[in-house]
C-alpha cells in the first residue's frame, strides 16, 4: 500500500512536503477514517439489531443496556481491531523496521485491552441491573468480584504487552507476592465470602427491612456490595455496614413479617387465682 501510494504522489508534494512524509500522513489519515467509519457502522448495526429484538417484554432490558451505553462500548472494539488489521498492510515490517513495527503493534494491543476491559465492565453492570429488575434480587457482590477479576487480568495483559513479556511470567511474579495481595485485598475477599453466604442462605436481599444495633442501622437494604451493604434508615440517612459484619454479627430481618402481613405479639395477662372456680349450673 505504501509503495503503491508513493508511486502516485509527486516527488515534491503540496507546498514542498517530502513525498515519504506525505505518504505516511495519508496512510495515517486513511487508517483513522477507516476506524471511525467502522465504529460508526458497527454502532448503527447494533442499534438496528437491538430495535428489531426489543419488544414490550424486553423494552426495560433494552433501556438498561442503553443507560450503560453497552452498544457504544461494543462498537468501540472495532477501532483497535481495524487498526491492527490495516497496520501490517499499510506499513509492512520490511519498510519501517522490526522495532517500530513491534512497538506500534504493542500500542494497538494495549488500546484493545483497555477498550475490551471497559466493555466487559459495563456489560456486567448492565447484567446486574437486568437480573435485579427481573428477579428483584441483587448480585452486585458477584458482579463486583467479577469486575475486579477482569480488571486484574486486564492489568496483567497491559503490563505484559508494555514490557513485551509473557502474561504467565507476570502472573508468576504476582503469585510470589500473594501474601501482600491478600493483605491489600483482605476486605474484598472477606466481603466476597460474606456475600456468597448471604445470598446462598437467603439471609439478606435488597428491599429487606433489617435492624442492626451495633451500627445504629434500622431501615431498608438498598444495595448489597462487595465490601459494604447500604441501608436507608427511616430518617433517610444511609448506614454503611461492612458485608462481613452481617455474617459475623447478628442482625434482625423483618422480611417474614412483611410477607405474612401480620405480626406475632406476646403479652402477659394476669388472672386473680381467687376468681377461678368450677362452673356451676347457675353460672
Amino acid at each position: 500500500m505504501k509503495s503503491w501510494l508513493g508511486g502516485h504522489i509527486d516527488e515534491r508534494f503540496l507546498l514542498g512536503i517530502d513525498k515519504d512524509f506525505a505518504v505516511v500522513v495519508v496512510l495515517i489519515i486513511v487508517s483513522l477514517l477507516a476506524a471511525f467509519f467502522a465504529t460508526k457502522a458497527a454502532h448503527a448495526f447494533f442499534r438496528a439489531m437491538s430495535k428489531r429484538i426489543a419488544s414490550e417484554t424486553y423494552s426495560r432490558y433494552a433501556e438498561i443496556f442503553g443507560e450503560h451505553r453497552v452498544l457504544e462500548r461494543a462498537s468501540s472494539l472495532f477501532a483497535p481491531i481495524c487498526f491492527m488489521a490495516l497496520f501490517p498492510f499499510m506499513f509492512p515490517r520490511e519498510d519501517i523496521g522490526d522495532a517500530v513495527f513491534n512497538n506500534v503493534l504493542r500500542i494497538f494491543w494495549i488500546y484493545f485491552y483497555v477498550v475490551l476491559w471497559r466493555f466487559l465492565v459495563v456489560v456486567m453492570s448492565a447484567l446486574n441491573d437486568v437480573i435485579s429488575a427481573r428477579n428483584k434480587k441483587s448480585i452486585r457482590g458477584f458482579i463486583q468480584i467479577l469486575q475486579l477479576s477482569v480488571s486484574v487480568v486486564a492489568c496483567i495483559l497491559i503490563v505484559s504487552a508494555f514490557l513485551d513479556k509473557s502474561p504467565v511470567k507476570i502472573l508468576a511474579g504476582v503469585g510470589a507476592s500473594a501474601a501482600v495481595l491478600m493483605f491489600v485485598f483482605k476486605d474484598a475477599l472477606l466481603g466476597f465470602v460474606a456475600s456468597i453466604q448471604l445470598s446462598a442462605n437467603r439471609m439478606l436481599e435488597v428491599g429487606d427491612w433489617i435492624t442492626m444495633d451495633k451500627f445504629d442501622a434500622d431501615g431498608i437494604v438498598i444495595e448489597i456490595g462487595l465490601t459494604v451493604v447500604k441501608i436507608r434508615n427511616w430518617d433517610n440517612t444511609i448506614a454503611n455496614v461492612p458485608t462481613y459484619d452481617l455474617v459475623s454479627n447478628s442482625f434482625r430481618n423483618w422480611r417474614s413479617l412483611e410477607q405474612l402481613g401480620g405480626r406475632r405479639v406476646a403479652r402477659c395477662v394476669y388472672l386473680d387465682i381467687q376468681s377461678i372456680s368450677f362452673c356451676t349450673e347457675a353460672d
